[in-house]
């Protein structure tokens, strides 16, 4: 089978994509490494992945599946400049969407999130409205939208981190202090819906049996996790020397994201849990 990612380089991107590639399938990765290292996909043989930085599919071969990772993804960012977040998420959308014709892919997949009131939620919110318009012209095909939560675990081979757990991991390796940074609470107790990257790839790849139409499902755990239990978790394999820091701009709490949907009508649901997923990342 063969699959085009956009973003294919980036955090999930990249672990979705290998992941295809294992199982012998072919991968064209649409990315411009503007967020990423060249090196993500060092030793894959070009015969079964390519890699372009140009919205475009320039092969007969038809496609199986269009998964859009492609996009501004950057929460405390979008606070600073709505405008880059909103330009940065419906453009490479609107080209991703383009290449339903020139690939005839049957299936459209769009890595949305969980709504946390943001400018870059509510850009990703605009980026589903379109994904449902476009739907309505191609009643054929599925277009399916994943929200996932807080995503951690893996390689993350992205140029800036904003990950909690990508912060972790970096004050553990250099053993420098992990802060902190909580708008109301200013003891830790903020929490998030986490759910790993590997669950997350498995979410992706349980699409291609979907009957065709316009779907919304949360890619989640369904349970949530302060960012002061996260700690206490990671740091029982990782030495960590954790600080209260300042408080972050317009950070909240998140409720569980209902993940019963996904659960019910695709051969999915987390395998992960909380305790050995944190010792994992």
């Amino acid at each position: 089978m063969v699959y085009i990612i956009t973003g294919g380089a980036g955090y999930i991107g990249s672990h979705l994509a290998k992941q295809l590639l294992r199982s012998n399938h072919r991968v064209f990765v649409i990315d411009n490494f503007s967020n990423s290292s060249q090196t993500v996909f060092s030793g894959v043989t070009d015969d079964i992945l390519e890699v372009s930085p140009v919205f475009e599919y320039p092969h007969r071969e038809t496609v199986d599946a269009i998964f859009h990772l492609a996009g501004t993804r950057s929460v405390i960012e979008s606070w600073l400049n709505p405008i880059d977040t909103y330009e940065g998420n419906l453009l490479p959308l609107a080209r991703a969407l383009e290449l339903l014709e020139s690939s005839a892919a049957s299936t459209f997949v769009y890595c949305s999130s969980t709504d946390d009131g943001s400018p870059y939620s509510k850009s990703v919110r605009s980026c589903e409205e379109l994904i449902r318009d476009t739907a309505q012209l191609y009643p054929h095909k599925r277009f399916i939208i994943l929200r996932c939560s807080n995503v951690y675990g893996g390689e993350d081979h992205s140029i800036k981190h904003h990950g909690v757990f990508e912060m972790m991991k970096r004050a553990a390796m250099t053993n420098i202090p992990f802060v902190i940074s909580e708008s109301k609470s200013g003891d830790g107790s903020s929490s998030r819906d986490f759910i790993h990257i590997d669950d997350v790839v498995r979410a992706f790849l349980s699409v291609m049996s979907h009957p065709p139409g316009f779907f919304i499902y949360n890619v989640s755990s369904n349970r949530t996790t302060s960012i002061i239990e996260m700690v206490k978790s990671f740091s029982v394999k990782n030495r960590l020397n954790p600080v209260m820091g300042p408080q972050r701009m317009n950070d909240v709490s998140h409720p569980p994201a209902d993940n019963t949907p996904m659960m019910n009508n695709l051969d999915w649901k987390p395998i992960s849990t909380h305790e050995n997923g944190f010792w994992k990342v």
